[in-house]
């Protein structure tokens, strides 16, 4: 199967209800299938790097956060995702993580 701007939601949708109930392994699980479906879509992206965040995995979740902005730095939903983390995104930069804001 082809990558396909169509498919993925339902495991997204499925993921973030997940996500809500604290079961970060099954949720990872099923962003990760979202982004093999449709890679496009960088909401997926940025959800993913929420659940890394709260498994304690920060340099990974940043990474997936950096490449959700590169995808879509307008995106409302990679910008809320990135607020949650504490990573500030400005045009087409994002940084966080353990640097001091001015």
């Amino acid at each position: 199967m082809r990558p396909n701007r169509f498919l993925g939601y339902n495991h997204n949708t499925l993921a973030v209800h997940l996500l809500e109930r604290e079961a970060y392994p099954v949720a990872e699980s099923e962003l990760r299938r979202a982004i093999w479906l449709n890679p496009y879509e960088p909401a997926f992206t940025a959800n993913l790097a929420w659940c890394l965040h709260k498994q304690g995995r920060g340099d990974e979740a940043r990474e997936c956060l950096k490449q959700a902005i590169e995808q879509d730095p307008d995106s409302v939903v990679v910008r809320h995702i990135a607020d949650l983390m504490g990573v500030t995104v400005g045009p087409g930069v994002a940084r966080g993580g353990n640097e001091t804001r001015t």
